[in-house]
């Protein structure tokens, strides 16, 4: 995806710390170790409507898009069942096993996608 987003810098960091999720005890589990990723880019709306979409890429008819293939972000289940990012203003959590989120209507969902100035603290300024 930072390929396609024509990120210029990428870093890779293995974090082998664990610890507990403040928005969900149910997410302890997923908390570590991990590995995280940074780049400069930033994702567009239609990539993470393309996110939520396991195994069906909406790039493949885009010749010059490397998720064409459908194995761009998806290459990431090889090596966690829970991605999580930050892209702009927006924090995603994905789990497409739908055991821990639920949509508006009540029904189980690939993950959910929040504004980080929605989950500051109340008490902050």
């Amino acid at each position: 995806n930072c390929d396609d987003a024509r990120a210029r810098n990428v870093t890779f960091v293995l974090d082998n710390r664990t610890r507990c999720c403040e928005l969900d005890n149910a997410l302890d589990p997923f908390m570590g170790p991990a590995l995280l990723q940074y780049d400069d880019a930033v994702f567009l709306p239609k990539d993470f409507a393309s996110l939520q979409k396991t195994g069906d890429s909406e790039k493949k008819m885009d010749p010059t898009s490397t998720g064409k293939f459908g194995l761009g972000f998806n290459s990431v289940y090889h090596l966690t069942d829970f991605p999580f990012f930050i892209s702009g203003e927006c924090m995603c959590l994905l789990e497409p096993h739908k055991r821990i989120f639920k949509n508006s209507e009540g029904l189980p969902s690939t993950g959910t996608k929040r504004m980080l100035n929605d989950l500051k603290n109340p008490s902050d300024p």
